[in-house]
């Protein structure tokens, strides 16, 4: 299971907020150093500027098109945020669309429509961000640095400071959320009124994985009966996991666990629920009902585990999933929370530093929104 996209789906579904504290600098020979502390005597994006710098960029590159001959029939606008720091903007038209289909002989309907909505096949991507340059650029060079960097070490540099961001940004792919964010903001504003759009053109943000991508962040921009509407397959699907899930609501926490086990170790996503466009985060979601007695379970689980002298994947992959599902188990305990501390301090010294982090925060509340 890819817990890293079960995280990302709880911020881009707002369950848990973009990365608090800390900033990363770019100096003028290129380095970056991250404090914990604000820094003085520089420019700081935060999150929030970083939003409407996208914004702008995405205006600019819808009247940039809105003025061209091919502004016709304009039936899909995406804002892609990729990995390693990867942004850049994406739109349709039919006639496009149907010169690319003429191309190729012996298309069936199923296969169109996977084509049209694919941004690999979309005709037109306008220069992004053009009026926030040279912001992007310093984005992209942040972001690359920060890969090789670790939170719980702040260091330096004594070149001149050019410009800070926000950690968030960043951090567990902040960015990603923030694009999200933009698109809401641009439909909020009427940004694309100036294409001339079809009467089921739609907007939205991707992050490249497709599971999340129709499970998630579509749905945040695109009406459901719209949805259905160009993706009738969704509309099958989601019924019928519905039903499945229906039908066991009456599992108890350890139940639920195990019935999901065989997904969550699936990493080619062949299983259910990921036949039916499910993402990650909709395992985990299945069973936040149960609150209490969820994080009762995953701590009782997690407690061997931690007990090991010696941890390895075998082991980290089962502890990501019950620490995981922790953030699903409601406000814990006080008696949950100290427990959390507990197991932090059990597994310290083992290398398993974002285990030890998540628990630590967990016990401080984390999951609490």
């Amino acid at each position: 299971m890819g817990k890293y996209y079960s995280t990302l789906g709880r911020r881009l579904d707002g369950r848990t907020p973009l990365h608090q504290g800390g900033y990363y600098t770019l100096h003028d020979n290129f380095d970056v150093s991250y404090t914990r502390s604000k820094p003085n005597g520089v420019e700081i994006v935060t999150a929030d500027q970083f939003t409407m710098m996208l914004v702008r960029g995405c205006k600019e590159a819808i009247e940039a098109f809105s003025v061209e001959q091919d502004n016709k029939d304009v039936y899909a606008f995406s804002l892609y945020a990729g990995e390693q720091c990867y942004l850049d903007i994406y739109l349709n038209t039919v006639d496009a669309f149907n010169s690319m289909c003429a191309e190729r002989e012996h298309l069936n309907s199923e296969q169109r429509l996977e084509l049209k909505y694919h941004l690999g096949n979309f005709a037109f991507q306008p220069a992004a961000m053009p009026s926030d340059e040279p912001y992007m650029d310093w984005f992209i060079r942040v972001g690359h640095s920060a890969m090789g960097m670790t939170l719980e070490e702040e260091t330096e540099s004594v070149a001149a400071p050019i410009v800070a961001f926000e950690s968030g940004i960043i951090v567990q792919d902040g960015y990603q959320t923030l694009a999200l964010r933009a698109v809401q903001q641009l439909i909020k504003e009427g940004a694309f009124e100036s294409l001339h759009r079809t009467p089921d053109f739609i907007a939205y943000a991707s992050t490249g994985h497709d599971y999340l991508d129709y499970s998630l962040v579509m749905r945040k921009t695109i009406e459901t009966a719209l949805l259905y509407e160009l993706f009738p397959e969704l509309k099958d699907k989601d019924e019928a996991f519905a039903a499945e899930m229906k039908k066991n609501r009456h599992l108890t926490a350890a139940e639920y666990l195990d019935y999901w086990m065989e997904a969550f170790k699936d990493s080619q996503t062949q299983t259910f629920p990921f036949t039916h466009l499910k993402c990650e985060m909709d395992l985990f979601v299945q069973m936040e009902h149960l609150g209490p007695s969820l994080a009762e379970e995953c701590l009782l689980r997690l407690q061997p585990l931690a007990n090991k002298p010696e941890l390895y994947y075998m082991h980290t992959s089962i502890m990501d999933i019950y620490v995981e599902a922790l953030h699903f188990a409601g406000p814990l305990t006080a008696e949950h929370r100290a427990c959390c501390f507990s197991l932090a301090e059990l597994i310290r010294d083992k290398n398993v530093p974002e285990l030890y982090w998540e628990l630590l925060a967990l016990g401080e509340g984390a999951n609490e929104g």
